[in-house]
């Protein structure tokens, strides 16, 4: 998991609206996410992805392209 140090970067992302969407089983779970990089940017929405491995995309396309529309029409913040 070391790849996935984020520490020394993360104060460059706390203005950038952030969507997660992690596949409940996928090799580095959402338990995982929720422990190594929402500590550093708190702002960031996870929403787990059920029945899914790495490859949301692939696997619940429609799923996240309603997610992805979701985020960016609700995001203000930008």
């Amino acid at each position: 998991m070391e790849n996935y140090d984020i520490t020394r970067r993360a104060g460059s992302l706390k203005e950038i609206p952030i969507q997660i969407l992690q596949g409940s089983n996928d090799i580095l779970t959402p338990s995982h996410i929720e422990e190594l990089l929402l500590p550093y940017i708190p702002h960031a929405e996870l929403t787990v992805v059920d029945q899914c491995g790495h490859w949301t995309v692939i696997e619940k396309p429609e799923f996240i392209k309603k997610q992805v529309r979701k985020f960016l029409a609700d995001d203000v913040r930008v």
